[in-house]
């Protein structure tokens, strides 16, 4: 936070005070905040196809970087996009043996081989460098007839003219003036300048329906839920993993979670329609018929407490 401001203040000094539009930050604390406990909102990794599942909706690639393999989630509603022409495939249209690049949230190592959910792959990629982002709005900039977007880890501005229409994911355009933090998009550019963060002019760009659904505030000793100040805060788990209080998380983020002392699982559901269960081994069993490895819930004074990495990434928030 204290980057960000920094970087709004040049950025008002250097553009004469630009209309500006910001992710709400929720409720300020009396005091200055404890170092929060940071989560990569999302992270590149580059690889080969080795495999393609099209029933369980999974692709295994062979990372470039060490030879690991990655079994990649592509869930329900995959964003597969082809770098040369931009255009939008399916999983049918993959090729073993292609060159991806793959935006994903944080890899979930406790299962063989590790996985995690995709945000975005990229086929046709360039194997010397990346021919385009995946981008998630932090901050939106405007000075005159040019837009500068800020992403969501601070280390990438773009910036693009007024009279660009961005191509709609799923058909249609839409003009920059629309784009709001929390947006998501891929941006194609030829180059990019160093610097705290780097600067890059885009031309190309390509929306997407989502970005995530909403955001957590953690500290050590409290966690805001968009805004709103939960009672419990979290734990660290003998194995390291920190854990959420998921009982009261789920309510506000619209969830109903159900733990059965008996049994020792937990069920999040969304209205009548189960999004996952979390089981006392340490499976989530997800409504697609995917599992997921994780810490087992743990059940002190009340509430129940599992991954925040995890149920992060099930819910499509970040931290």
């Amino acid at each position: 936070m204290k980057r960000l401001t920094a970087l709004l203040l040049s950025l008002t000094l250097a553009l004469g005070a630009p209309s500006l539009t910001l992710a709400a930050s929720g409720k300020k604390s009396e005091k200055e905040p404890l170092p929060p406990a940071i989560i990569p909102a999302y992270t590149l990794t580059a690889g080969t196809i080795q495999s393609i599942d099209t029933g369980n909706r999974t692709v295994t690639i062979v990372k470039a970087d060490g030879g690991e393999t990655l079994l990649l989630n592509m869930g329900r509603n995959p964003v597969i996009l082809d770098s040369a022409t931009q255009g939008v495939l399916n999983l049918r249209g993959l090729k073993e043996g292609a060159f991806v690049h793959v935006w994903h949230r944080p890899i979930l190592t406790a299962s063989l081989p590790a996985q995690t959910p995709v945000l975005a792959l990229l086929t046709n990629a360039q194997s010397g460098g990346a021919s385009a982002v995946y981008f998630e709005v932090e901050a939106v900039f405007r000075s005159g007839n040019t837009y500068s977007l800020l992403n969501q880890p601070q280390d990438l501005m773009l910036s693009m003219d007024r009279s660009i229409k961005m191509k709609k994911y799923g058909g249609g355009t839409e003009r920059i003036s629309a784009m709001k933090p929390g947006a998501a998009f891929v941006a194609w550019y030829d180059s990019s300048v160093e610097g705290s963060p780097a600067t890059a002019a885009t031309h190309t760009v390509v929306t997407l329906p989502y970005a995530y659904d909403g955001y957590f505030l953690v500290d050590r000793s409290y966690i805001n839920i968009n805004g709103y100040m939960l009672n419990g805060r979290t734990i660290k788990h003998e194995t390291g993993e920190l854990l959420a209080p998921v009982l009261e998380a789920a309510k506000r983020m619209g969830l109903r979670a159900v733990y059965s002392r008996s049994a020792q699982t937990l069920v999040v559901r969304r209205g009548n329609n189960t999004l996952a269960t979390f089981m006392a081994d340490g499976v989530v069993h997800l409504a697609d018929g995917q599992e997921l490895y994780t810490t087992a819930p743990q059940h002190m004074d009340g509430e129940v407490y599992v991954s925040l990495h995890t149920f992060l990434s099930l819910f499509n928030y970040k931290v």
